[in-house]
């Protein structure tokens, strides 16, 4: 039996501030494992690095103790009555983040990010209607310092995946929902809202600590979550916090095709680097979010990946500089 202590010691990245914890391999690689199945069972996660049940109980409460990651759970908001949602590119006169501050502030806004483009912000909208969607873009354009809002209004959602959780070169990271086929009604009990409550806040919860918030037996809680799970309705996803020795390049890319763009949506869900695909209305034909090691894998992804996908017939990137809002409060929103 390999015993190990997780290295835990913090330095500080100059100019920034921020503190990072250093790790240690069986650290990288339990977060690895961790961003592929943020659920796995201690026994599982335990013999893929080698170590006892309580040294790797011990190493996972300690990244997420530390801030290296939080796993938590999220459920597109369209499966909990938000049928109209929209990706909002807003220009401002004022300084981004004090305009940024304000729309995070909008209950309807549950993503808010400065960026680098030609925009200088974008906030997604989540509403019950297009009636309660138009009221928000108003409110939007009379806050203060903002100059010019363009809105892309979502039509289909060909994948999704929570904002923030990472790829990992090397990693095989579970997909989003696929919207490429005609999916199902889902219909959601409060034992559903329950569960996807508690697991928004400890994606790790224990059946037995979900029974007891849940109020039902420990079997009908674990077969829930499991259905929630495995029918894609519910995502559990290892986010990196700003201790996390990683920092990786994001951004939303807006695409204009040629021909059906769904087609092309089905192309570029298989590229890890894709963690959303939106099919809107307006200027783009797509916006997809995209994760990348850096810059240059940025550059590379562009150039090449969009460059050489049929279809694609132009793209404006949106690089992400400071995100301000992200949607945590999806689990609750019922």
């Amino acid at each position: 039996m390999t015993r190990s202590h997780a290295g835990s010691a913090a330095a500080s990245v100059p100019g920034t501030g921020r503190k990072v914890v250093t790790l240690d391999p069986i650290d990288h690689e339990l977060v690895r494992l961790l961003q592929i199945d943020g659920r796995a069972t201690f026994q599982e996660l335990s013999e893929s690095v080698g170590l006892s049940g309580e040294s790797t109980r011990l190493r996972v409460a300690r990244l997420e103790r530390t801030g290296v990651v939080r796993i938590v759970a999220s459920v597109a908001p369209q499966l909990l009555g938000y049928s109209s949602s929209a990706m909002v590119g807003v220009n401002v006169g004022a300084a981004a983040r004090s305009v940024a501050q304000r729309l995070a502030q909008l209950p309807s806004t549950s993503f808010v990010v400065c960026t680098g483009g030609k925009f200088d912000l974008l906030a997604e909208i989540d509403c019950r209607d297009d009636a309660e969607l138009l009221d928000v873009l108003d409110e939007v354009r009379e806050i203060p310092g903002v100059v010019r809002c363009e809105s892309f209004m979502y039509l289909s959602v060909a994948k999704y995946a929570y904002r923030q959780s990472v790829f990992l070169a090397g990693s095989d990271v579970k997909a989003g929902t696929d919207g490429g086929a005609a999916a199902a009604p889902v219909v959601l009990d409060e034992v559903d809202h329950s569960l996807i409550e508690a697991l928004r806040e400890d994606g790790r919860a224990s059946y037995s600590a979900l029974a007891k918030k849940a109020g039902v037996p420990y079997s009908s809680t674990r077969r829930k979550v499991l259905q929630l799970v495995e029918s894609g309705v519910l995502h559990i996803n290892t986010l990196l916090g700003d201790a996390a020795p990683y920092r990786y390049v994001q951004a939303s890319i807006g695409i204009r095709t040629t021909g059906r763009p769904g087609r092309v949506a089905v192309e570029l869900q298989q590229h890890p680097e894709v963690g959303m695909i939106l099919l809107t209305a307006g200027s783009h034909d797509l916006i997809i979010e995209v994760t990348c090691e850096d810059k240059q894998a940025l550059l590379a992804f562009v150039e090449d990946t969009l460059g050489s996908t049929e279809g694609v017939v132009s793209s404006e990137s949106y690089v992400y500089l400071d995100i301000e809002k992200l949607p945590f409060s999806w689990g609750a929103m019922h």
